[in-house]
């Protein structure tokens, strides 16, 4: 459903529900933004709040474009996880000197003793439909993960212009709420988030226990299109995707070094539980460019599986039901098999791995571009320095 401009204007929208679209304006100023209206927080930036009457404001607001290459928000859906990135994005300022950035450090601080004085969390994400004004309602958060770990509130480094610089990494979770009371948010602005009557029921639940209840939803398997499997064109995503597939085919022994690159990648920024993932490819391998190895479980109680990974630089064309099949034929007992392409993988292979129920995980090209991206190569440089290393045998980025 999509609520309008107007409507929102007018205050005469009513609850609001997770995944409702809410249309921005187009007088082409800062009066069209549709967050300030609903929240009644500033009108710019990410972390968007309204003041109360100590450290903690009253109300934060998330907003996720999108389009931050450098700072890849992502929403995982089937788990109700949000990894949002904080507001100190470039050089020159202190990790914390952000308003925004305080306010989360202050919010993560209070959960063990002052859980009672944290806001109401929303998320927001930008649409481009109706208009480039217009956002996506994700829902109520609240600040950690539902597996409390250490790393839900994370200083990490970046650089920007030869300069490094702090921001934080955040992990919050999606409560298990369809829909948010028009009287809350009222009642919020007022200064009485925890004590309204219309307060959802999780979140007063989280306030009291510490205990989070979140909206996790079921993925359905589904056989991918060709164009739900590569970036669109003229996208950023596009050029590094062109960018990568030109570096590799404009070098001697290409293929071999991208698998390289591919193995890499992978076993540094695709999944924390890869330990390692050996290049394969030279030896009696039968096809298979890389022998990773994962570990399941929590240290010192873990055990270790083993999986394949097929790399596969097609520029034209896609992975077919052949390629999947010599992977296939390596899997063994407790064993699975990851399909790289920088192309798409086609409907038959993609139905015989679902109907057979396959161990095997596809990475396509705009899932490479998007792993890329969460190791901070998210610009057509970002790639090309990352690329060029001595004789192109060695990648650390």
């Amino acid at each position: 459903m999509t609520v309008n401009f107007e409507t929102i204007t007018n205050n005469k929208f009513n609850d609001l529900v997770v995944d409702e679209i809410y249309v921005g304006g187009t007088k082409g100023n800062r009066g069209d933004d549709v967050i300030s209206k609903l929240f009644k927080v500033g009108n710019a930036g990410g972390i968007r709040s309204l003041k109360g009457d100590n450290e903690l404001p009253k109300i934060i607001v998330l907003y996720s474009t999108g389009e931050e290459v450098d700072w890849p928000d992502s929403i995982d859906l089937e788990t109700g996880t949000v990894t949002y990135f904080g507001d100190n994005r470039t050089p020159g300022s202190d990790i914390d000197s952000r308003r925004g950035n305080k306010k989360i450090k202050a919010i993560f601080e209070a959960i063990e003793n002052a859980r009672e004085k944290i806001p109401p969390i929303f998320m927001v994400k930008k649409q481009t439909i109706p208009n480039g004004n217009s956002i996506k309602f994700i829902g109520l958060l609240v600040p950690g993960s539902f597996k409390k770990s250490k790393e839900d509130l994370v200083s990490i480094w970046n650089s920007k212009n030869g300069s490094r610089f702090q921001n934080y990494k955040i992990s919050l979770t999606i409560l298990n709420e369809s829909k948010i009371k028009k009287e809350w948010l009222r009642d919020i602005i007022c200064g009485k988030s925890y004590s309204s009557p219309h307060a959802p029921a999780s979140w007063v639940h989280w306030i009291k226990t510490g205990k989070i209840r979140p909206l996790t939803s079921r993925i359905n398997t589904e056989v991918l299109t060709k164009s739900q499997q590569l970036p669109k064109g003229k996208s950023i995503e596009f050029k590094i995707l062109t960018e990568l597939n030109n570096h590799f085919s404009s070098i001697h022994k290409g293929d071999y070094y991208f698998e390289k690159f591919v193995n890499y990648t992978l076993s540094k920024y695709w999944d924390k539980n890869v330990v390692n993932i050996e290049n394969t490819r030279g030896s009696k391998d039968g096809g298979i460019d890389g022998l990773g190895t994962y570990r399941i479980g929590i240290q010192p109680k873990t055990k270790n599986v083993q999986f394949y990974v097929q790399s596969k630089r097609y520029t034209s064309g896609s992975v077919g039901v052949a390629d999947v099949a010599r992977l296939i034929s390596r899997i063994r007992d407790r064993q699975f098999g990851v399909m790289v392409t920088t192309s798409h993988v086609n409907q038959q292979a993609l139905k015989e791995v679902q109907e057979d129920n396959h161990p095997i995980i596809f990475i396509s090209a705009i899932d490479l571009i998007e792993i890329l991206q969460s190791a901070n190569i998210g610009s057509i440089k970002a790639l090309k320095d990352a690329l060029n290393r001595d004789n192109n045998d060695n990648y650390d980025f």
